[in-house]
């Protein structure tokens, strides 16, 4: 199967799952949320694992899902800091001496990224105020995520069709100046047309602002995430 059909396929089955807990909300969108937090961390611990380190994973596990829990069920706090304090705490008797530092390091990592990040999705997702009520969250969530993946479907295919200035030869060869910016003229478009549309609760400047991070930042989380591959040899993950 070749990467683009692997692409398309992909988005066929994850979109409308993800689009569904999020209109669920709660602990439905929250479980999802862990879910795919976890599977993030995995993949950053094994690509660790490959360049030495030993994270502990179980440790890790629980306290970024505990993140989670707490973005759904803000009173779970206590129980979130004491699996991190107890973590700490422990790390010198789960964790080989050998590379300590750097496996410790690693750990706590896969407790931020992505798991915490992810779980930003959830606090916005149970956000409530005078202005805010659960339709209107749903719809917040909802274009994160169309921002996002218009800006990452736009990047591919503007890159893949157009793209001839490399944008970090030294990091991803095949991203572009041109992906780059037709990502961004997507991020843009997308916006636009769900704050017309469907999200009146946000005011022009946080539309602006979420254009900024979702066309912007996303893609240099693309460039992260293939600096850590490229540091241990992994060409895909």
């Amino acid at each position: 199967m070749s990467n683009n059909l692997r692409r398309i396929g992909t988005a066929l089955l994850a979109a409308p799952v993800v689009v569904g807990g999020a209109y669920l909300g709660g602990w439905w969108f929250a479980g999802l949320v862990g879910l795919i937090g976890v599977l993030g961390q995995r993949e950053l611990y094994l690509m660790a694992h490959e360049a030495g380190a030993h994270p502990y994973r179980v440790g890790g596990y629980l306290v970024g899902l505990s993140v989670v829990a707490v973005a759904v069920q803000p009173s779970l706090w206590p129980a979130g800091a004491i699996l991190l304090l107890v973590f700490t705490v422990a790390a010198p008797l789960l964790l080989p001496h050998e590379q300590f530092l750097v496996s410790f390091a690693v750990t706590l990592t896969g407790m931020v990224y992505p798991t915490a990040l992810l779980g930003s999705l959830v606090v916005l997702r149970e956000v409530r105020s005078p202005a805010v009520a659960d339709g209107e969250a749903f719809h917040l969530v909802l274009m994160v995520l169309l921002i996002v993946w218009a800006t990452d479907v736009a990047a591919y295919y503007v890159g893949r069709t157009w793209g001839q200035r490399p944008l970090a030869p030294t990091i991803s060869p095949s991203k572009t100046w041109e992906g780059t910016l037709g990502g961004i003229g997507a991020a843009v478009a997308v916006g636009i047309l769900l704050k017309v549309a469907l999200v009146d609760v946000l005011a022009w400047p946080h539309v602006v602002a979420l254009i900024a991070i979702g066309g912007g930042v996303g893609q240099v989380g693309d460039l992260l995430e293939s600096t850590l591959k490229r540091s241990v040899g992994v060409d895909d993950s």
